[in-house]
């Protein structure tokens, strides 16, 4: 089974947001993909409805992504916005521990 998928474009746009901590938003992210090739093989055990799936797959793919590229935007900016900011938040926890320590020792020092 193989799926090969050529001339991929992935472009990704957003703001950093440092109020806070730092965090992204607005984030946008575009999928492009221009030629796509499925190959698979062993699905249910039936060569004649592998032949289709790849058929269609081959056929369709690019189009269906081009086509839904609003939809898929929209969940891929998400995702890849929340990932993003999930890594950034042990980042700005310690951050915002580490400020409010130097805070609670310079009080001590005075």
């Amino acid at each position: 089974n193989t799926v090969s998928l050529d001339n991929i474009s992935l472009n990704v746009t957003g703001r950093v947001n440092m109020t806070g901590g730092m965090h992204v938003q607005n984030l946008t992210v575009v999928l492009q993909i221009e030629k796509a090739n499925f190959n698979l093989n062993g699905l249910i055990d039936n060569p004649e409805f592998n032949s289709l799936l790849n058929t269609i797959l081959n056929d369709n793919f690019c189009d269906f992504i081009r086509d839904s590229s609003e939809l898929i935007s929209s969940l891929l900016s998400s995702i890849v916005e929340n990932v993003i900011n999930s890594a950034l938040k042990p980042k700005n926890d310690l951050i915002e521990t580490s400020l409010k320590n130097i805070a609670l020792a310079d009080r001590r020092l005075r």
